[in-house]
């Protein structure tokens, strides 16, 4: 590899066939590189994430994650492509039926279980311990309209809140899987609002349907209009509707299936675990799998 030029992969994560679920970019020889580096390279792969590897101590993974505008905290299907990289690489070893090792990322540690897998070889699990909840301050009025759905599709009685696991997500509920499809969000109406409120992503969710939660998710506030399939929204919905009890509960260890990506042709699916007890959510749990699409060379910026 010449001296100006760093490996990348392009990942579909939560998955089991390429061109499916989000696409994300990955470095696994990030150590180097300056962030205006990692930034233009996350511009230049335009997906909605690239992670990168900066550093690693036995079973301790550094991972930092960019948009093509900005870097976040943490970003679910990135790591979750990250991780399975570092298998396909060779880079780590899986040594049994289920190993362990943490992702060090800005939003602190995230535990991963990697697992074998009948189709794609291995399955990643990443953990989110203590999800927070934090009421949404704004009137559901205001919330329609920036999503371009009708108010009488968000339900009084369905759970609607803030909730971070890994980053802020806007978890909102509608009524139908119609309703979630046919959303039509003003970007710059909910980018100003989710700057408000803190919120990297704006998740749709509705249990109306096949699966038990068929969601969409949107980030306007770092260029990524609609994302296929969000691991960290993904949490933080199964979370909510733990929670608040709206969906039918198998306490210590209530097991969801979520669907998102569908609208933009890129169906994903996730297995969520939510352990919770009299005390409330204690962890959120998100496996899926991923395929490698691309594997190439990059001139450095």
């Amino acid at each position: 590899m010449a001296e100006n030029e760093i490996d990348i992969m392009l990942v579909d994560a939560f998955t089991t066939e390429a061109f499916a679920g989000n696409p994300a970019g990955v470095v696994l020889d990030g150590s180097q590189l300056t962030d205006q580096q990692m930034q233009k390279i996350a511009n230049e792969i335009q997906v909605s994430e690239t992670a990168f590897l900066t550093g690693r101590e036995q079973k301790n993974v550094k991972l930092r994650f960019f948009t093509p505008q900005a870097e976040v905290d943490f970003c679910g299907h990135a790591a979750l492509a990250a991780v399975s990289a570092l298998v396909w690489d060779k880079q780590f070893e899986p040594d049994g039926e289920v190993t362990n090792l943490n992702i060090l990322a800005k939003c602190g540690l995230v535990p991963v279980e990697i697992h074998p897998h009948p189709v794609s070889g291995i399955e990643v699990a990443l953990t989110f311990n203590k999800p927070r909840f934090a009421p949404f301050g704004y009137s559901r009025e205001l919330l329609s309209g920036a999503l371009g759905v009708d108010q009488y599709q968000l339900p009084a009685h369905w759970p609607l809140s803030m909730v971070h696991a890994g980053v802020w997500s806007l978890v909102v509920p509608l009524s139908t899987i119609e309703a979630v499809d046919q959303a039509r969000p003003d970007y710059d109406s909910l980018a100003r609002l989710n700057q408000k409120i803190g919120a990297l992503t704006t998740m749709l969710y509705t249990w109306q349907g096949p699966v038990d939660l068929y969601c969409r998710c949107f980030a306007p506030t770092v260029g990524v209009n609609e994302d296929p399939v969000t691991g960290t929204g993904l949490a933080a919905t199964a979370a909510l509707v733990v929670k608040e009890r709206a969906i039918q509960l198998n306490p210590p260890l209530t097991r969801l299936n979520a669907e998102q990506g569908t609208p933009l042709g890129r169906t994903g699916n996730a297995k969520i675990d939510v352990a919770h007890d009299d005390s409330g959510i204690l962890s959120v749990r998100i496996a899926g799998t991923a395929v490698k699409t691309m594997e190439g060379r990059l001139r450095l910026p």
